[in-house]
């Protein structure tokens, strides 16, 4: 299986360019075959739905001329089909783009119906009405949509909805039509525009897209251009929201930032800078996100194409936000796998026995780590052997990795290699604070939890015991731990007359509030137990634990 496997946790930061608009770049390669002479179409994405496109715009006869992944030559002048059945052409939604273009040229085509994906209803009824007002027969017939027309006359029409397709549709369809067309209630989409350039630009007389009112009187025939796509606006946003939801800082090139309006709104909403230039725009997020109220809305609204992107931004943002999608009804369906993501945080030790973290817990090895010990010797002391044995197999199912050092899992969390981690709470705090990892967060368990006390020796045999002594006397001096905060040491202090660090208690540590921690029994019994944990985990000790 095909997959993709990221590992986030780091701000993006950097350049990137943006390509071409992939919904313009689908309706102008369409519209290219209206001429019989030859059309260099570039700044095309290197996407799969151009690939099927320049397919059947092949198969129907039209030249096809790949100069690279990003520039096209086509010729309409081979043209020896108008149907259009081609098996690809059913899952991508432009395939309906040939029906205006060949119906404006030959005045008659049959497209098998489209495809995409599936977000909503996207029905042809506001094509099929400006095609009839043209004056053309349509039908439907075994999976395509015919259209015919002796002739088509220009006319007035009204829309009942602004739809992105019938607008392009009807409008390539009027370009060769007698006399003149007015499009009420038109889509105002940056490639409505595009596409009325391009068709500008081959001889066809179009005025007022961008508009809710396009006027076209209809010409003869068209002719030969060169024409550069756009850039895509989604592409763009989606970049742009990337910056946000990792508080990065991304400079996206190659954009016209006034078709990047509504984004950049809402992302100022939300607590990102915007710097905007000619042809760029900056997006960084240092500081914490914001709630706020999103509505999805025909172009110059908020695209409901960034919608998604926008809906994951707010999921980590502070207080409530409400994203409201008015265009189509299914584009909520990614939102079952964010609330998986989202997963409520455990709050006590038997929380994390729940099914829904199953793979997300890392822990550290009992054979290596310290903490692991203590964890092992909590849960003995907290439920007795047999029970707290029992709690640590249980828990087992759900743990992906045993590190070998008691940090690991703090670390892990931090870089987004795992979810949950289990570990000492002043390991999470240094995280966070010295490696600047924002996205973790601290949970004292609600049943209580236990401690250890640091301890410093001097070895049986030290050829110099009284320099030893002194150290130490100078280790447990409050000159000395006073630095434990500035060195990245945030636990507690044992000497009463040092300065707490204040991290520890912003961040909810209290030595008050910990169990009754037997040290004795760990000291006597701790090996003992490693070996009964194994035992009980028998095959289920694997190489999750790792050694090195």
């Amino acid at each position: 299986m095909e997959q993709y496997v990221i590992k986030g946790g780091v701000p993006l930061s950097g350049e990137v360019e943006i390509g071409g608009a992939k919904n313009a770049a689908l309706a102008i390669l369409a519209a290219a075959i209206m001429t019989d002479e030859t059309v260099t179409i570039d700044n095309l994405p290197d996407v799969r739905d151009i690939n099927v496109l320049l397919d059947a715009i092949a198969g129907i006869g039209a030249k096809v001329e790949r100069i690279d992944s990003h520039t096209v030559k086509i010729n309409g002048s081979y043209i020896d089909c108008l149907c259009v059945d081609y098996d690809s052409m059913k899952k991508i939604r432009a395939s309906y783009y040939l029906l205006g273009a060949l119906l404006g040229k030959y005045k008659e085509a049959e497209v098998a119906l489209p495809g995409g994906c599936n977000i909503g209803s996207r029905p042809m009824d506001l094509h099929i009405k400006g095609f009839k007002a043209l004056g053309a027969s349509v039908e439907l017939r075994n999976g395509a949509v015919a259209v015919e027309a002796k002739e088509l006359v220009g006319t007035h029409i009204y829309l009942d909805k602004v739809s992105v397709g019938a607008t392009i549709n009807v409008m390539m369809a009027a370009v060769m039509a007698d006399g003149k067309t007015t499009i009420e209630n038109a889509a105002k989409e940056p490639h409505v525009v595009d596409v009325a350039n391009f068709l500008n630009s081959m001889g066809a007389n179009i005025r007022g897209a961008g508009t809710d009112v396009i006027r076209i009187v209809g010409v003869e025939s068209l002719h030969k251009t060169d024409y550069s796509v756009i850039p895509d606006q989604i592409e763009a946003g989606t970049f742009m929201f990337a910056a946000a939801a990792t508080h990065g800082d991304i400079l996206v090139k190659n954009v016209i930032p006034k078709h990047l309006e509504a984004t950049s709104a809402k992302l100022l909403e939300a607590g990102c800078r915007i710097e905007e230039f000619d042809d760029a725009v900056r997006v960084s997020a240092a500081g914490p996100l914001h709630n706020t109220q999103v509505t999805t809305l025909p172009y110059p609204g908020f695209p409901t194409d960034m919608q998604p992107q926008m809906a994951v931004v707010l999921g980590i943002a502070q207080g409530t936000s409400t994203v409201t999608e008015s265009i189509f009804e299914n584009r909520f369906k990614y939102a079952d796998e964010l609330t998986r993501m989202g997963l409520e945080a455990p709050k006590d030790w038997p929380d994390l026995l729940k099914e829904e973290y199953k793979g997300l817990i890392w822990m550290s090895n009992y054979n290596t780590a310290g903490t692991a010990k203590l964890v092992l010797n909590t849960m003995i002391q907290m439920y007795g052997h047999d029970e707290g044995i029992k709690y640590l197999v249980d828990l087992d199912k759900n743990i992906e990795v045993y590190t070998k050092s008691g940090s690991g899992p703090s670390k892990n969390v931090g870089n987004a290699q795992c979810v949950i981690g289990i570990g000492f709470l002043h390991d999470g705090i240094y995280q966070i604070l010295d490696n600047g990892y924002k996205n973790i967060s601290l949970i004292i368990p609600s049943s209580g939890t236990s401690f250890e006390i640091g301890a410093t020796a001097i070895f049986k045999g030290a050829k110099h015991p009284n320099a030893a002594k002194l150290f130490i006397e100078y280790a447990l001096s409050p000159e000395c731990v006073n630095q434990a905060a500035s060195t990245g040491s945030y636990q507690f202090l044992v000497i009463d007359n040092a300065t707490q660090p204040e991290a520890a208690t912003e961040f909810g540590l209290d030595p008050t509030n910990v169990m009754n921690y037997d040290f004795e029994d760990a000291k006597q019994n701790t090996t003992q137990y490693i070996s009964d944990i194994f035992e009980a985990l028998g095959a289920a000790a694997d190489d999750r634990f790792q050694t090195e």
